[in-house]
């Protein structure tokens, strides 16, 4: 049985190791070539969505709030109206 030094063990797996890594980088370098592109629109998307949209949306919530708050006022006011008119006869 032929047994290897501890040496060569050492380097199978020193070699083995720097091969995955220098596989990986490279695979991470390509990948970010050739999705830059499409990282840096989502980023942009995103970013747009947190300080443009959100706001905005917000600004709609509370235009809407105010618009229906003031419809329920105005319905009240009516029916006030109405029951005075009827107390008055």
């Amino acid at each position: 049985m032929d047994q290897d030094s501890p040496n060569t063990v050492h380097d199978m797996y020193t070699g083995t190791f720097v091969f995955e890594m220098r596989t990986h980088i490279f695979a991470l370098v390509k990948t970010l070539y050739s999705y830059s592109p499409e990282y840096a629109f989502n980023i942009f998307s995103w970013l747009k969505c947190g300080f443009v949209d959100a706001p905005m949306r917000f600004l709609l919530d509370v235009d809407l709030e105010a618009m229906n708050m003031k419809r329920n006022l105005s319905q009240v006011k009516k029916s006030e109206n109405e029951i005075n008119e009827n107390k008055e006869d």
